[in-house]
């Protein structure tokens, strides 16, 4: 990579940490309005981390309950489908949105990290 490819980089980076800035009270505003409970917040927590059926045992939601709020995830930017599967467009830590850790079966999960990550 050549210098000029260098410092596009670095200006593309710092208009996107500029753009997040500016956006952040707009963005943290959607998530709360679409993710406005807790166990919405929690099925796009594990979104990409578990399967729907792990999901809905997990948090006594149906299979539909579910896609209803993935659909609308999605029409809000906050998901793409990417085939079958949907994948996270926002970090809710970035926005002090952690939910509560999950119960799910008869282990509880420490946290909602993916596996093999440790909490920091």
């Amino acid at each position: 990579m050549n210098e000029i490819e260098k410092r596009k980089i670095e200006l593309l980076e710092e208009l996107l940490m500029w753009t997040k800035i500016a956006n952040f009270d707009k963005v943290k505003s959607v998530i709360e309005g679409v993710l406005d409970n807790e166990k919405k917040l929690k099925v796009y927590a594990l979104t990409g981390e578990k399967t729907q059926a792990e999901i809905s045992d997990g948090l006594k939601m149906s299979a539909r309950d579910i896609t209803a709020v993935w659909q609308e995830c999605e029409r809000r930017g906050l998901l793409v489908k990417i085939g079958k599967r949907y994948e996270k467009t926002i970090d809710l830590a970035d926005f002090g949105l952690i939910p509560r850790a999950i119960e799910t079966g008869d282990r509880r999960a420490e946290n909602l990290e993916p596996e093999g990550k440790e909490n920091g």
